[in-house]
């Protein structure tokens, strides 16, 4: 599904496990039936799976997510 980029954060924590964490918050609009203007969410990009090319805000993005809902990969 195409989505708008409309912010990102960079995000760095502390797993439970004490692993290091690291990627980017991405904040996406879509339209969607049943919505009038955009739907929004936000989604966790672990940095292994954040493109080469940077992500700007503005510019559209292909998410695709796995069985469980999460960020499988994304294109721009």
């Amino acid at each position: 599904m195409i989505h708008t980029v409309l912010g990102k954060r960079l995000v760095s924590f502390t797993a439970k496990d004490g692993n290091e964490v690291k990627g980017v918050s991405l904040y996406l609009g879509y339209e969607t039936e049943g919505v009038e203007g955009m739907a929004a969410d936000k989604v966790f990009i672990p940095a292994a799976k954040m493109p080469k090319n940077d992500i700007v805000v503005g510019s559209e993005v292909d998410v695709l997510f796995n069985r469980y809902g999460k960020v499988e990969a994304i294109r721009n």
